[in-house]
């Protein structure tokens, strides 16, 4: 798996120099060993998973349980300095939260046809990289 080394924990690699004290640097290491971020903070989804049937009958348990779920997601997925890795830009920079929000709510099936999924998805193939290297 690819690892993220930010900052001082960069520091390690006797081939990188800086001249501010690794302020903002970014190395991708590859460990074949290495285990995801979930799973190395040890998260597990405790909180149950409201079910609703009709968006009418919502209650605040429900939804402060919703809530309580995608944060959990969120906590389990940022980095240890606080962001959340990922190699994303231009126009699908915004669509991981949205698609995250969607689903949390119970409205992605509502929002994004099968259409609209498809052109996601082609979009993402069409513009993956296999290299760490940025361009």
């Amino acid at each position: 798996m690819w690892r993220l080394r930010i900052g001082a924990k960069a520091r390690a690699d006797p081939y990188l120099c800086t001249t501010n004290n690794y302020l903002g640097r970014q190395v991708w290491e590859f460990d074949a060993l290495q285990r995801n971020l979930p799973r190395e903070k040890k998260c597990e989804q405790k909180i149950p998973r409201a079910i609703v049937d009709d968006a009418n009958k919502i209650t605040y348990e429900d939804a402060k349980a919703t809530l309580r779920r995608g944060l959990l997601f969120m906590v389990a997925l940022q980095s240890h300095d606080g962001h959340w890795p990922a190699e994303n830009a231009g126009c699908m920079f915004f669509n991981a939260p949205f698609v995250i929000c969607l689903y949390i709510t119970g409205h992605l099936d509502k929002i994004f046809s099968q259409e609209h999924r498809k052109e996601m998805l082609r979009y993402l193939y069409s513009h993956q990289r296999f290299t760490s290297k940025s361009t």
